[in-house]
């Protein structure tokens, strides 16, 4: 793929992520554009082994590079900005959600369908957690 063409592709990108609707999209568009140019870059790292092509295709390889650091800058920004599209985000611990106590009487019965719980055990927290009520 020629440089030219290259450039076209990411201007291209660039418009559609800055027409992005949420945030969620832009991030999502920002990733596949990062993972495309570290793709670039190595694929041209592969063929710079050549006699002839070396210089061009690390030329090459150093830009796609560049512009996959270009679109991490990008996404670090915008996770600083909306936190919540941290894939690694932990919730604050006043914010984290305790399950209901139907959803630990389900949870306890898929234990118990399992084998995993005996029905003595089953009968004890199903009745500690009915007491919750």
């Amino acid at each position: 793929m020629s440089r030219g063409f290259e450039d076209i592709s990411k201007a291209k990108a660039d418009m559609k992520i800055a027409r992005a609707k949420t945030p969620e999209e832009a991030l999502g568009l920002m990733e596949a554009q990062r993972d495309r140019h570290l793709e670039l870059a190595a694929k041209h790292q592969s063929k710079a082994r050549g006699i002839f092509t070396g210089p061009a295709e690390l030329r090459a390889a150093k830009a796609s590079e560049a512009n996959a650091n270009q679109y991490q800058r990008k996404i670090d920004k915008l996770t600083k900005k909306n936190p919540h599209l941290q894939k690694d985000a932990v919730q604050p611990v006043d914010q984290q959600v305790e399950p209901s106590v139907a959803q630990k009487l389900e949870d306890l019965k898929r234990l118990y369908d399992q084998g995993i719980v005996s029905a003595e055990e089953y009968e004890q927290k199903r009745v500690q957690l009915l007491e919750q009520l």
